[in-house]
């Protein structure tokens, strides 16, 4: 998948969580998120859903609308282009 097409062209975006939830109020998920755009950051802000589905659209340089509903356009290999620069982890929040 990592030597797939799409994904060195960035338009596919892997996540991994681990989610071993241990029942404390502070479970805390490993998540890593692997994309061409990206090498060797760390984000220790906490992400949401929302805030991932953010970022994947950024890293996707697509709409979060057009990352729901690319079945819909004309051309769903086309996601838009080139990925844009990751945004700063402060933006993720």
């Amino acid at each position: 998948m990592l030597q797939s097409r799409d994904f060195t062209s960035g338009k596919l975006v892997v996540v991994l969580t681990a989610d071993e939830d241990d029942t404390s109020a502070d479970n805390r998920v490993l998540t890593s998120v692997l994309t061409p755009a990206l090498s060797h950051q760390v984000v220790d802000v906490p992400l949401t859903h929302y805030s991932l589905t953010r970022f994947i659209a950024q890293v996707l340089g697509v709409s979060i609308d057009e990352l729901f509903h690319a079945d819909d356009a004309d051309d769903s290999d086309d996601l838009g282009g080139a990925a844009p620069e990751p945004a700063a982890a402060a933006d993720l929040a």
